[in-house]
C-alpha cells in the first residue's frame, strides 16, 4: 500500500472514530436525560407536600456539600469537566481538522501530530470503555472499544505511512 493509501485511510478511520465517538455520546446523553426525568416524575407523585417541604429543607442545609462533592467527583481536563459539550465539541473538530489534514500533505510534523493525538484517544477511549462496563452498560461499552481501535489503528496507519514516505 503507498503512503498516500495509508494516509487515506488512517484519516477515514479517524472519522469513523469520530462518528462512533458521537454516536455513543447521543446515547449516553438521552440514556441520562431519560433515567434523570423519570427519577423527578417519580418523585414528584410520591412525595406529600408535607414531605417535600422537610425534604427542600434537609437540600437546603445540604446543598452546599453536595455542590463541593459533586465539583471533585467530576473529571476535568484543563478546568473543564470531560462531560462538557465543549470539550467534546473541540475533540471533534480537531478529529476532522487532523484527518483533513493528513489527506491534504504528508508532512511529518502533521503525521507525528496525528499519530500521538489518535495514541491520546485510543487511551481515552479504553478508559470510557473500563467506565461504560463497570456501570453494565454493554452497549457503549461496545461502542468506544469499537472507537478506541479505530483510532489504535488510524495511528498504526499514519505510522506506517510515516515509514514509507521516510
Amino acid at each position: 500500500m503507498t503512503a498516500r493509501r495509508l494516509r487515506h485511510t488512517a484519516a477515514g478511520l479517524l472519522l469513523a472514530a469520530t462518528a462512533m465517538i458521537t454516536v455513543g455520546t447521543v446515547i449516553e446523553r438521552a440514556d441520562n436525560d431519560h433515567h434523570d426525568a423519570a427519577g423527578f416524575t417519580q418523585k414528584t407523585h410520591s412525595v406529600s407536600i408535607t414531605e417535600a417541604n422537610e425534604t427542600a429543607d434537609h437540600q437546603e442545609s445540604a446543598a452546599p456539600h453536595a455542590d463541593a462533592e459533586q465539583t471533585h467527583d467530576e473529571a476535568r481536563v484543563l478546568g473543564i469537566p470531560t462531560e462538557s459539550t465543549v470539550l467534546f465539541t473541540l475533540a471533534v473538530a480537531l478529529s476532522v481538522l487532523l484527518a483533513a489534514a493528513v489527506v491534504v500533505t504528508s508532512r511529518r510534523s502533521i503525521l507525528v501530530t496525528f499519530i500521538l493525538v489518535t495514541l491520546g484517544f485510543t487511551v481515552l477511549g479504553f478508559v470510557e470503555m473500563l467506565h461504560q462496563i463497570d456501570l453494565s452498560n454493554s452497549t457503549l461499552a461496545a461502542i468506544t472499544a469499537a472507537a478506541a481501535f479505530a483510532h489504535g489503528a488510524s495511528s498504526a496507519g499514519a505510522g506506517a505511512s510515516l515509514r514509507r514516505s521516510s
